[in-house]
């Protein structure tokens, strides 16, 4: 709760939409240089599916936003940031990101681009989250 409480103060700070955030914090997990146990990638799909963000939106938070600004972590050779990122530097270079290719909403709010997909081994275990968070919200239903 404590952490939860950091990063939305930070947001806040920023300007920063709070449940974006939320997401940006949850997807930035995977780009760790740690193992996630089932349960761990269970608790994250559900902090994702609390959001409001349609499935094309995460994709595009995930490769427009988040993956870009993260990537480089995995591309360390000697042990990456493996202890979570800073919430302020992480939001900053999120919004900056954000705001350089904002979201435009799509016809096809349950699909993500073609492009997202072949580029997927980028950022597999991100990207399986977002589809794991896509079956517990219509697990839901």
């Amino acid at each position: 709760m404590k952490q939860n409480l950091l990063w939305s103060d930070e947001a806040n700070k920023c300007g920063a939409d709070v449940e974006r955030v939320q997401v940006w914090d949850a997807l930035s997990e995977l780009f760790l240089d740690s193992y996630r146990t089932e349960d761990e990638l269970d608790a994250l799909a559900e902090r994702i599916a609390s959001t409001p963000f349609s499935f094309n939106e995460l994709g595009h938070i995930l490769f427009c936003e988040i993956g870009p600004v993260c990537f480089p972590n995995l591309l360390m050779i000697v042990g990456g940031e493996g202890m979570g990122f800073a919430p302020e530097w992480l939001i900053s270079k999120c919004l900056e990101r954000q705001r350089a290719k904002p979201y435009q909403p799509t016809a096809r709010p349950e699909a993500i681009p073609f492009w997202m997909h072949l580029s997927s081994p980028l950022y597999f275990d991100a990207y399986l989250l977002i589809y794991r968070t896509q079956r517990l919200r219509k697990a839901r239903k």
